[in-house]
């Protein structure tokens, strides 16, 4: 009888264990961010699309998975977004649940955008096709703070 008892126990812990374990995790990935919170420190580019297999997603992503150094020079970082969660392209390749961002950001059919937020958190761009390092880079160079940074670091020697 004792034996049942412990078996009993036992299991008893493993389930709760592994039970705290699924909360933890559904936890982290769950998690909701505001665009809002970039305000002032990031400019934000939002890449949506409904599916991997759009070819203009795949595109962008392409057009943007060697350039990171750009990216932190700029201050951008990168969300990638679907219906249903997101994840920070090129800070982190966990994804997290979330609605919220798709619902609030998505204005088309949901086949492919992207749309650049700039330090002010005002909408700079928004396009319904994927956009070149080139032309990403221009637009960004030619906002009023990114000129700001560029003269402050002449003047300091680091261009």
């Amino acid at each position: 009888m004792s034996l049942n008892l412990y078996s009993m126990k036992v299991f008893s812990l493993k389930l709760l264990s592994f039970i705290c374990a699924i909360l933890l995790t559904t936890s982290i990935q769950a998690q909701e961010v505001d665009i809002e919170d970039y305000k002032w420190e990031k400019r934000v580019l939002l890449i949506i699309s409904e599916d991997d297999n759009n070819k203009e997603y795949q595109k962008q992503i392409e057009e943007l998975s060697n350039i990171q150094e750009e990216l932190n020079e700029r201050k951008l970082v990168i969300f990638e977004i679907r219906k249903d969660r997101y994840r920070l392209l090129n800070i982190s390749n966990e994804w997290h649940l979330s609605k919220i961002i798709y619902n609030k950001y998505s204005t088309s059919d949901g086949a492919f955008e992207i749309i650049l937020i700039g330090l002010d958190g005002g909408i700079k761009q928004h396009k319904k096709k994927s956009i070149g390092e080139i032309e990403l880079f221009g637009k960004i160079d030619s906002m009023p703070m990114r000129k700001k940074e560029i003269q402050k670091k002449r003047n300091q020697g680091g261009y």
